[in-house]
């Protein structure tokens, strides 16, 4: 398989096995490291996040925590990242502070989760979202908060 390094400056021409495919790699050239791969994305930007709720169901649980890290040209950007809690409008249960680790506590000055998702949202711009289980967990609680809120809630 045959790639061009995606250091712009460089451009060298390498090639190696598929079984490179999703592994760190060093340019021997100019040393800069990536995700070996064969479709590099120049300028485009991927964000991926995760979510931690107050249950499963987005028509009447809320996010309480959200975290991401942004990914260019095959690397992750650890200086470029987003976290904060938000404070739902009920208590956060003992089950899950036990499984997230959130409290009550924490969330208790934080910004409801319709302020942060506006947050959220100008920080990841227009940069492609990427969560594990996100088509069937994730962005559902990213819709609901979106939506306008129901007696429920």
């Amino acid at each position: 398989m045959k790639i061009t390094c995606p250091n712009a400056s460089c451009g060298q021409h390498l090639s190696g096995p598929r079984a490179l495919m999703g592994s760190r790699y060093a340019c021997p050239a100019c040393e800069h490291s990536f995700i070996w791969t064969d479709c590099f994305h120049a300028g485009d930007a991927f964000v991926i996040y995760d979510l931690e709720t107050t249950g499963l169901y987005p028509d009447h649980d809320e996010f309480i925590q959200i975290a991401a890290v942004r990914l260019r040209a095959g690397c992750i950007c650890p200086e470029e990242s987003f976290f904060s809690f938000a404070r739902p409008r009920q208590r956060i249960s003992s089950f899950i502070t036990s499984y997230t680790g959130i409290s009550n506590d924490d969330v208790r000055d934080a910004p409801r989760p319709e302020e942060v998702l506006c947050g959220f949202a100008r920080w990841v711009g227009d940069a492609t979202l990427i969560a594990h289980n996100g088509l069937r967990f994730d962005s559902k609680f990213l819709a609901a908060t979106h939506r306008p809120l129901t007696a429920g809630r």
